[in-house]
């Protein structure tokens, strides 16, 4: 089990990139949320099975036009075992 804050750096808002994760995140079967920050990034954290979370990783870094995905920074956290779904944060 791992939790895992990203940062995601591209053409991400305005795009459905958050709805996109919050898909992703679903069909992973991973908790956790996603936001848009005021500095045009958006900002998420992601939570469950070792697999299942690098699967969602490496999805979010080749999404699709109209989002464009340039950069991601990740920083491992400590798992929150209260964490149980996934939400856009608006």
């Amino acid at each position: 089990m791992q939790r895992i804050l990203g940062v995601v750096k591209g053409r991400v808002q305005g795009v459905g990139f958050r709805y996109f994760t919050h898909n992703l995140a679903a069909d992973h079967n991973l908790s956790g949320w996603v936001r848009n920050r005021s500095d045009g990034l958006v900002e998420f954290e992601i939570q469950g099975k070792d697999t299942q979370v690098d699967r969602f990783i490496e999805r979010v870094k080749q999404a699709k036009y109209p989002a464009k995905v340039t950069d991601l920074h990740l920083t491992e956290l400590e798992v929150d075992e209260s964490s149980d779904s996934f939400q856009i944060i608006k």
